[in-house]
């Protein structure tokens, strides 16, 4: 929470001191550089957290291949550079992504050994190397963005986080890695529907950046990309710090176990509590957010985060599924529900953005959250062969609790436009989030009472909010 709320806070800063223009093109570049990372991504870390056994030659080998890779995608992001600048009728784009090609190159040199913590639910040097990399991050950027006021500030802090990122997991671990390659068999034959999976899975997840780029003006990519990462900072950037806990911990049970699923539907249900109200609360609070935290100039943003912020929770939700396929080394369903994903979400985004422009891509992500949540839930189906729904069976309280919130925050005075923003803060943000979160937490407990009080998200929550409390407790 501390690190999102960094990057939430940088987000801020830097949209009062660059211009749209300046995030669309990173976002460009960046989308080109992520597809290419992602498409040649062998995923050695989760290799290693599955397995039951690793030794020294796993680590060289996923050191050695890592570096192969990176080298490759430097080279490839080069001479991709200038068709690529063409392709989205901005010269700027080849410069930039000659200097970001170096980042490749930085990232491959990461201690490979640094997953062990994460293997062994040891999470204090990971949460250490994080907020490194993100106040080292936040300072470079934002000092330099004061001082040139322009995309290169935006940059240099992405090359600089690389490198207090692979520096860290040095110091932060002993291992020194070796050049070798005796355990690529190994590590290759866990990832490889992974692999397959990246590449459908890369191109699916920058395509509206993509798109926007291609049809529409520089500006608007750098206001989907902003309301994008809000969006997603407010829900989805939730759900990563548990599934990385997850799947260590369900790798560790035994695979297709009634525990492991139950400790995968308690993790799922209780995502769901979280997730769901953040970007739906979000969604509704979206016009007055912007015009306070980014500025007039960013208005824009507000409808983009209002179709945003739900999807990216039910994307959220939907995500939490991938861990128990590979947990249980069924990498093969995860590439068959990316490829249908896939099958179906290009057409509809290229259809939507062609039929009504930025709008019409709204729609059609929206649509396609939907979709993704159907799919991975049948994806847990084929594996585990419980019923399709199984899996939120906790989570109607969750929903009918957000009704209860939607129709309380529906009966609050609308803020006039063009306040101050002190009072956009007191007469819209406060009162709207703080009866939100009560009439959403009110709802959830009575729902639960009234029902008997099952198994489910709040029994859990309540009974981690009692540990705390006992004398002694950390």
């Amino acid at each position: 929470m501390l690190v999102r709320s960094i990057g939430l806070l940088s987000t801020i800063i830097l949209a009062r001191l660059l211009l749209p223009e300046d995030f669309g093109l990173v976002a460009l570049a960046s989308a080109l550089m992520f597809v290419l990372e992602t498409l040649s991504d062998l995923r050695f870390e989760q290799a290693i957290i599955a397995q039951r056994d690793t030794s020294n030659a796993d680590f060289d080998t996923a050191f050695t291949l890592n570096v192969l890779r990176s080298v490759g995608v430097a080279l490839l992001i080069a001479l991709l550079a200038f068709p690529y600048a063409a392709l989205m009728s901005d010269t700027r784009l080849a410069g930039l992504l000659l200097v970001l090609a170096v980042a490749p190159l930085i990232n491959g040199l990461k201690n490979p050994a640094f997953v062990t913590y994460e293997k062994s639910l040891s999470f204090q040097r990971e949460f250490v190397l994080q907020l490194s990399h993100k106040v080292t991050t936040f300072a470079v950027t934002v000092s330099l963005a004061l001082i040139w006021r322009n995309y290169w500030a935006l940059v240099a802090g992405m090359l600089v986080g690389s490198v207090v990122r692979v520096a860290g997991s040095y110091l932060l671990h002993p291992y020194r890695p070796h050049l070798a390659l005796s355990a690529w068999r190994r590590l290759v034959g866990f990832s490889g529907w992974l692999m397959a999976s990246n590449l459908v899975a890369a191109v699916l997840q920058r395509m509206e950046i993509f798109l926007i780029g291609a049809f529409l003006p520089t500006p608007v990519v750098g206001r989907y990309h902003v309301g994008a990462e809000i969006a997603n900072l407010a829900s989805n950037e939730l759900t990563l710090p548990l599934k990385r806990a997850l799947l260590p911990a369900l790798s560790s049970l035994d695979a297709g176990s009634s525990h492991q699923y139950a400790s995968f539907r308690r993790a799922i249900e209780v995502n769901t509590a979280i997730v769901l109200p953040v970007g739906i609360g979000l969604s509704l609070v979206a016009e007055p957010f912007v015009r306070l935290v980014l500025g007039d100039r960013w208005l824009e943003t507000s409808a983009i985060i209002t179709f945003l912020a739900p999807a990216a929770a039910v994307r959220a939700v939907a995500g939490m599924c991938d861990v128990l396929s590979i947990a249980s080394g069924n990498t093969r369903l995860v590439f068959r529900r990316e490829l249908t994903k896939a099958v179906v979400a290009v057409p509809l985004f290229a259809v939507g953005i062609w039929a009504d422009g930025l709008r019409g891509l709204l729609y059609a992500v929206a649509a396609i959250a939907v979709f993704v949540l159907a799919i991975n839930l049948d994806m847990v189906r084929r594996q585990s062969g419980r019923p399709l729904l199984e899996p939120l069976r906790g989570a109607w309280r969750s929903v009918v609790a957000c009704v209860a919130m939607v129709g309380a925050l529906n009966l609050l005075p609308a803020v006039p436009p063009h306040e101050t923003a002190m009072a956009l803060l007191f007469q819209a943000l406060a009162p709207q989030v703080l009866t939100g979160a009560a009439v959403y937490a009110a709802a959830h407990l009575l729902l639960w009472l009234s029902s008997g009080r099952p198994p489910g998200p709040e029994q859990y929550l309540l009974g981690l909010l009692g540990e705390r409390r006992r004398p002694g407790t950390q």
